[in-house]
């Protein structure tokens, strides 16, 4: 039993959840030692494997999901400029019968596409947001991997290879899902900001 005076004691399960993963994100960022040669020779190393996105004769059109997100990204900017911001539903999809596509699909790529859609000029502009969207999840692939494998084992070259072998994995280098990227970028930051030192 405990005095009055005496502070209560926070439980070992609450210290762990309290790791300081803000902290380390920052001593990441600002500590001259870690290895950012590495990152950016994963970066040159995976050059051609992101490299055709880039290419002005690239279409977004011959890759496997694209028409289908792009009429998505349009459906949802159509919703958004009608006052839904957060639909659950397109009533356009399926010969105007509707369907709930944001209740299976996570609408973040698209609210990001429509939004950069609207920085570009143009009748195109939906299809080059679309193409920047693609580019920045694919090298966000490769700069997490790295730095997850940096945040894991304090190796260059062990991160090098992992940041190697996941973008010159099929599934990546196909290009055929831009929210598949994202998701991989997306689980390797988490995990790496979440790691403890």
């Amino acid at each position: 039993m405990r005095s009055r005076n005496e502070a209560p004691s926070i439980p070992l399960a609450l210290q762990l959840g309290r790791i300081r993963w803000f902290g380390h994100v920052g001593r990441v960022v600002t500590d001259r030692s870690r290895p950012y040669a590495g990152l950016i020779l994963a970066l040159i190393a995976t050059f051609w494997a992101w490299a055709p996105l880039i290419d002005p004769t690239f279409s977004v059109w011959r890759t496997f999901d694209a028409p289908n997100h792009m009429v998505r990204t349009h459906l949802l900017a159509v919703m958004a400029s009608q006052g839904e911001w957060f639909p659950r539903w397109f009533p356009q999809q399926f010969g105007g019968y509707g369907y709930p596509t944001l209740n299976f699909y996570a609408p973040l790529t698209y609210y990001v596409t429509a939004a950069l859609a609207m920085l570009f000029p143009g009748g195109s502009a939906l299809e080059s947001a679309y193409s920047t969207v693609l580019v920045v999840a694919s090298v966000a692939v490769v700069t997490g991997t790295y730095a997850l494998g940096w945040v894991l084992w304090r190796h260059g070259p062990a991160a090098l290879l992992m940041a190697v072998c996941v973008a010159y994995g099929p599934y990546v280098l196909d290009r055929k899902s831009t929210r598949l990227n994202s998701s991989h970028a997306n689980i390797s930051y988490a995990v790496f900001c979440l790691k403890k030192k």
